[in-house]
């Protein structure tokens, strides 16, 4: 057992350290916890791709070309704030 798990468990109970353990488990949660760590080491540019990425993964953009359209609103807004250089 990991520390933290014996640690919910005498905190929470035996019940709810494993329910916490299914959460972390979830791809919803290890894409948070890849935001939360490219948030605090100020990675713009890796934090917005990924996010960028994740709806692309789920087809969120609806179609390639509005997928193609994202993606250079993306790179443009980028290349604007200064994190890329024009090219």
């Amino acid at each position: 057992m990991k520390s933290r798990e014996v640690w919910e468990t005498i905190t929470y109970g035996r019940e709810e350290a494993k329910r916490r353990e299914r959460v972390r488990k979830r791809r919803s949660y290890l894409f948070f916890r890849k935001l939360a760590k490219l948030f605090q080491e100020r990675n713009l540019e890796g934090l917005l791709l990924e996010i960028y990425e994740e709806i692309d993964r789920k087809h969120g953009w609806g179609s390639v070309t509005n997928s193609k359209y994202a993606y250079e609103s993306l790179t443009l807004l980028l290349k604007d704030v200064g994190v890329l250089g024009d090219e």
